[in-house]
């Protein structure tokens, strides 16, 4: 990486390491005001998912329930490279996001912000 000199290389692997959790905590922490602010999981989702996905028209039509799925399959793919590949990503993995979304949508966190917000709190279909 940086020419065989190995404390300076884990160094720099571990502030990387360090920067996309802060990427990826973002990002989450984001999503889930942005739900809790609108109080609307259907446009959160819409925006997210059309973010991931590059194409509106594919959120549309997507199996939700299939897209989450691809989490254990991701998952299954444990050891070090895998690793290394979900390093390289600044955002987390949109199944990743969308389960976030979802569980953060019925938190009691959500709620208590949305009544601060002087919000009516969400309803969460399943």
């Amino acid at each position: 990486m940086f020419g065989g000199n190995a404390a300076f290389e884990a160094a720099a692997f571990r502030l990387r390491s360090a920067a996309f959790k802060w990427f990826e905590h973002a990002t989450y922490s984001a999503e889930n005001f942005a739900v809790a602010y609108t109080g609307d999981l259907e446009a959160g989702l819409s925006a997210t998912l059309t973010s991931v996905l590059s194409d509106r028209s594919a959120w549309e039509v997507l199996d939700l329930t299939e897209y989450l799925n691809q989490i254990q399959r991701i998952e299954a793919c444990v050891g070090p490279f895998e690793a290394m590949d979900r390093m390289d990503e600044v955002h987390p993995y949109g199944p990743y996001r969308v389960r976030n979304m979802l569980r953060y949508a019925i938190s009691d966190r959500a709620q208590q912000l949305q009544i601060l917000l002087g919000q009516e709190t969400m309803e969460v279909v399943n």
